[in-house]
Formats: structure tokens, C-alpha cells, sequence
């Protein structure tokens, strides 16, 4: 990939893990991972605090920096889509605890399963290979 366009962080946070990676999103709409690190969710006080140390510690001299991010979560988005609550770990985080915590411009909330859907275009049009037909009497 040339010089990315834009560099995403992607989270993925569920009642075990916490995954955080840093993507770069090329000119010509390639992703590609810079950096993934997980995290035992069971450990983490402030949701807010682990995403601004990781930005910190992981894409210090990035450019462009990182001011977007998707955040998949297992649990409810609120309403407008500010909140987020973990079903499984009984807290939660909002948009404005993220934004006060990081450098961040823009944010999405989406619940985990919201987010394989979306996450299925994007590997389809980028790796169509990973994916197999499989029907009654083979391929």
C-alpha cells in the first residue's frame, strides 16, 4: 500500500476480549492492519482510558492520525447512537467519554453483530477468496 489515505482505529469489545487495532485505509480502498493488540475486558475500569493509552502508545508518528474509529461492542447502541452498554460486563461508555479522552473526530457505535454484516462487504470486495460457496452436494 502507498501512503494510506486514512488510519482507522477498529475495536471489537465482548465479554472476554477487548481487540484494538489501528488500520490504514489506502487511496485506492485497500485496508490493512498496522497494528492489533487484545485486551481482558474483565480488567478494564474505563473503556475511555484503554483506547486513549493505546492511541498513545501505538500511533504516535502515524500519519495521517488516527481521528476515526468504529467501535463494535456486544450490546445495546443507544437511541442516538452515543451510548453503548456491555451486556455481559454491566458497563458501559458514550461518545463524549471517547472524544474527551482522545484526539478522536469521529466515532461509530455499532453492536458486534451490526458490525459482521458490515464487515462481510468489506472482505468480500477486498478478498473475494475467503469466502467458499458451500451447497447440498458440494462447492
Amino acid at each position: 500500500m502507498t501512503q494510506p489515505e486514512r488510519h482507522i482505529l477498529a475495536a471489537d469489545l465482548g465479554g472476554t476480549n477487548l481487540g484494538l487495532a489501528i488500520i490504514a485505509h489506502g487511496r485506492d480502498g485497500a485496508f490493512e492492519p498496522v497494528v492489533h493488540k487484545t485486551y481482558r475486558s474483565r480488567r478494564i475500569r474505563s473503556f475511555p482510558a484503554v483506547v486513549a493509552r493505546f492511541l498513545k502508545q501505538e500511533a504516535r508518528g502515524l500519519e495521517p492520525r488516527v481521528r476515526q474509529a468504529c467501535i463494535d461492542f456486544a450490546g445495546p447502541v443507544g437511541r442516538d447512537r452515543t451510548e453503548a452498554f456491555v451486556t455481559n460486563l454491566g458497563w458501559g461508555f458514550s461518545a463524549r467519554e471517547l472524544f474527551d479522552a482522545t484526539d478522536l473526530e469521529e466515532l461509530t457505535l455499532v453492536n458486534d453483530f451490526e458490525a459482521v454484516g458490515y464487515g462481510l462487504e468489506v472482505l468480500l470486495a477486498n478478498r473475494p477468496d475467503a469466502f467458499v460457496r458451500i451447497s447440498r452436494g458440494g462447492r
